[in-house]
């Protein structure tokens, strides 16, 4: 993973921001977080990416990158495009006898090379760091019981309003819901009260603030170690509605709850940034169009007239009225298994882009004929 780390040539310079955030490990075969910590030695670990305009840049070559590895998490700062774009430009301008290589892992990058010709983006697709997903054994169900599963985990205005009208509806009553409304930045869980107040701050109900941390169907994962972990009892779900995070952000950023839903055989409804289903059906998913997701895919969170979740919210309960869960189930079951095979070839996929990012990287830096580096690409 990351094989263009190897690339050890005097004239290229690595510097790669994050934080990342190292992932517990819930099986023994999971590898520890410092572990891996000697790939990046030597490296420039910057904490954001607007570091990017205090560092100085020492070579005539440089590979900037988000930190990630197996069993590396960190989310990208909520930054919006334009920021990161111009943090780009700048660095471009300021340092003419540079040459930038940039990894785009979530897509936010639009930099025109005619006016920035010592820039060149390669935008990511299949990079994928949540092996430990893979540790349980997941069957994915042919009948389901639910319409669907909604893990609302942090306190979000958005998750929030969704959870009430679950409950204005009844809709609890026959599918499986969670809130725990923990703290947005806090990952190592949150006491009762605090998450009461999280909600009541979010758009909560006072009549209903006694019943956060809310769950009908288990216990509310609270700490980063539980949310991992894939929850059988959902299995028998057809449709996972996921609020990813960062929904109201211009870029997509799919984490571990995206994920296990496609390993549990569930129809993803991703609610995110703009295009997040479609940014999932141009990775190889197949999704159907059971709800017309491509009508509000591109709609930001908070529209001022009419908005993503006013959209979802009709087409929802227009599914529940007119077809039977049963119908939709069998439709999709085979959908459903070769969506989890494509997630489970990630690794495959990656391997496969790393290589061309390498001959991308090696081309560049005119390393391409180097014969000790060609085993990279070959």
């Amino acid at each position: 993973m990351n094989s263009f780390l190897d690339i050890d040539i005097p004239n290229l310079e690595i510097v790669n921001y994050g934080p990342a955030v190292p992932q517990p490990p819930v099986a023994s075969t999971v590898s520890q977080f410092d572990r891996y910590q000697h790939i990046f030695d030597k490296t420039k670990i910057l904490i954001t990416f607007s570091d990017l305009l205090n560092h100085k840049f020492t070579k005539k070559y440089v590979l900037l990158w988000h930190m990630n590895y197996v069993n590396y998490c960190g989310d990208p700062e909520p930054a919006s495009r334009q920021s990161y774009n111009d943090v780009i430009k700048k660095i471009s301008k300021q340092n003419p006898d540079k040459k930038f290589f940039i990894i785009d892992e979530i897509a936010v990058l639009n930099i025109d090379q005619k006016e920035f010709p010592n820039v060149q983006v390669w935008h990511r697709k299949f990079q994928f760091n949540l092996q430990v997903l893979f540790e349980d054994e997941v069957d994915i169900s042919l009948h389901r019981k639910h319409w669907f599963v909604s893990i609302l985990g942090r306190a979000d205005p958005f998750r929030t309003d969704f959870f009430n009208w679950i409950l204005e509806n009844q809709f609890q009553e026959n599918n499986l819901i969670s809130y725990g409304c923990y703290d947005a930045v806090n990952r190592t869980g949150c006491p009762v009260e605090r998450c009461r107040d999280n909600y009541l701050a979010s758009g909560g109900l006072e009549k209903r603030k006694n019943i956060i941390p809310f769950n009908n169907f288990g216990s509310v994962p609270m700490d980063l170690d539980g949310r991992l972990q894939i929850d059988q009892k959902t299995n028998h779900a057809l449709i996972n509605i996921v609020f990813e995070t960062f929904a109201n952000k211009e870029h997509v950023f799919f984490t571990e709850k995206t994920y296990k839903c496609l390993l549990q055989g569930h129809y993803p409804l991703i609610i995110g940034g703009l295009g997040s289903m479609s940014k999932l059906a141009s990775l190889g998913f197949e999704i159907p169009d059971y709800i017309n997701w491509h009508l509000w895919d591109h709609l930001p969170m908070d529209e001022a007239n009419y908005g993503k979740m006013d959209i979802i919210k009709k087409q929802l309960r227009d599914l529940f009225g007119k077809y039977k869960i049963e119908d939709i189930a069998l439709n999709y079951y085979e959908i459903a298994v070769k969506n989890k095979q494509r997630l489970i070839h990630f690794e495959d996929l990656n391997k496969q882009e790393e290589k061309e990012i390498c001959r991308w990287l090696l081309t560049g830096c005119e390393q391409l004929s180097n014969p000790g580096l060609q085993y990279l690409y070959n």
